[in-house]
């Protein structure tokens, strides 16, 4: 039984003691812009953009109301 628990502290404690390695390009910011651009490119490159062309707009009007303007004159004096 002391044996078993030896083994499994002694692993345990090497698990956590191991110091995670990345590759030395990881450590370069350059690194990761690169590669989001080439993501980014690769992800565009895959859609279909849309070219078609309006026919329709739509134009939205409103007024002042009279309860703004009078808000409004209020906050300028």
């Amino acid at each position: 039984m002391n044996g078993i628990a030896l083994l499994f502290f002694s692993s345990f404690a090497s698990i956590c003691a191991a110091i995670p390695q990345f590759p030395e390009q990881e450590k370069d910011p350059k690194f990761w812009r690169d590669w989001a651009q080439r993501t980014l490119t690769k992800g565009l490159s895959l859609q279909r953009l849309n070219t078609n062309i309006a026919k329709n707009a739509i134009l939205f009007l409103g007024t002042v109301g009279s309860t703004d303007f009078n808000n409004e004159r209020q906050l300028a004096l």
